[in-house]
């Protein structure tokens, strides 16, 4: 059996699990613990890593697998022409790595707002800027100038260092 992935309808990801689960599919949805900001106050929910996105694994030669677009709560299987598009068990397994209780781990990071940051990775490498804060996703907002302005940028974590 194979992993693929799943677009769900806007914030339908939960839906969408329980009505594949009762098909007999297997699913894996990995959240992560958000800051959220509601009525002046902060608290911490459980939230999809990847928005309106889960993973189904299957066999499509044996599975009915099309039954996955109507189910309640999702709006397809991505696929490439008529062949739903399979996804790396290394993908699922590197990310099951991160999870501690199941749910996934975000590193965190020690920056001070204000710290000069590089970037290390990806089309801006070795461009600096500084340091602004996390933002709800867990990214880092870097104040970078760009042709003379000062422009909010986010970037992974991994994808910046100091110095």
């Amino acid at each position: 059996m194979t992993w693929f992935l799943v677009y769900t309808q806007a914030q339908k990801e939960s839906l969408a699990r329980r009505h594949l689960e009762a098909q007999g599919f297997h699913i894996y949805l990995p959240q992560y613990r958000k800051r959220r900001r509601h009525a002046r106050r902060i608290d911490t929910v459980l939230a999809p890593l990847f928005p309106r996105y889960l993973f189904v694994k299957f066999d499509p030669q044996r599975d009915r697998w099309r039954s996955i677009n109507g189910t309640f709560g999702v709006q397809y299987v991505l696929s490439e022409g008529p062949q739903p598009t399979p996804i790396p068990d290394e993908i699922v397994a590197a990310i099951r790595r991160q999870e501690e209780g199941g749910i996934v781990q975000i590193r965190e990071h020690s920056f001070k707002k204000g710290q000069r940051l590089r970037v290390v990775t990806g089309p801006f490498a070795d461009l600096e800027g500084l340091f602004e804060c996390t933002d709800d996703a867990h990214r880092i907002v870097l104040l970078m100038e760009f042709m003379g302005r000062v422009v909010p940028t986010r970037f992974p974590v991994d994808a910046v260092s100091a110095g």
